[in-house]
């Protein structure tokens, strides 16, 4: 008899999410680009950022998702050596659009991503030995971590088929880094 609770439970929850997911609308809505400033934590210099985003529809009439690839690189120097870091995000963010009046639509998010992360370095000066100068001193490394993104931004409609957006995120994973964002879009639909 305690199965029967959770079955109760179970209705109002399938109810609830149908209702809550009955309006989307996904598939790709819009494309566009990006630009940005990436600042990450630690000794990694400041870095451009390169991007691609797509709409991908309604989740709920006041959620949107969405795609971006981020592309950035830096350079680091530590432990003797001179690094460079390079990465490429590949993220799902959820937009909530805050409703206001007026043409500038403000609004806030967060999401999940894979970054793929590459590190390589070759040794410095006075750190390379003399009696392994003919070998090679360069090494590398590469990892996928998996990252959350949390942000802000506004939307201003240039025309009917192209908007501008800046946003602010911060991207926790094994390099956090927060990052200072302008784009357009082209709508599809």
């Amino acid at each position: 008899m305690r199965t029967k609770p959770i079955k109760w439970y179970l209705l109002f929850i399938i109810i609830f999410t149908h209702n809550a997911f009955s309006q989307r609308s996904l598939g790709l809505q819009e494309v566009g680009g990006r630009i940005g400033f990436v600042l990450p934590e630690g000794d990694i210099d400041n870095a451009l950022a390169l991007g691609l985003n797509a709409g991908l529809g309604n989740i709920t009439p006041a959620i949107t998702l969405h795609g971006y690839c981020d592309f950035w690189t830096s350079q680091i120097a530590s432990e003797g050596y001179d690094w460079r870091w390079l990465v490429v995000s590949l993220a799902g963010i959820g937009k909530y659009q805050i409703p206001m009046q007026g043409k500038i639509k403000p609004y806030v998010g967060g999401g999940f991503s894979f970054n793929m992360e590459r590190r390589s370095g070759q040794q410095t000066g006075a750190n390379i030995p003399a009696a392994n100068a003919a070998d090679s001193t360069e090494t590398s490394s590469s990892k996928l971590n998996a990252a959350i993104h949390f942000l802000g931004g506004v939307t201003v409609p240039i025309s009917p088929k192209l908007q501008s957006f800046a946003e602010l995120k911060h991207t926790l994973d094994g390099a956090d880094y927060f990052g200072i964002y302008v784009g357009i879009s082209y709508k599809l639909k």
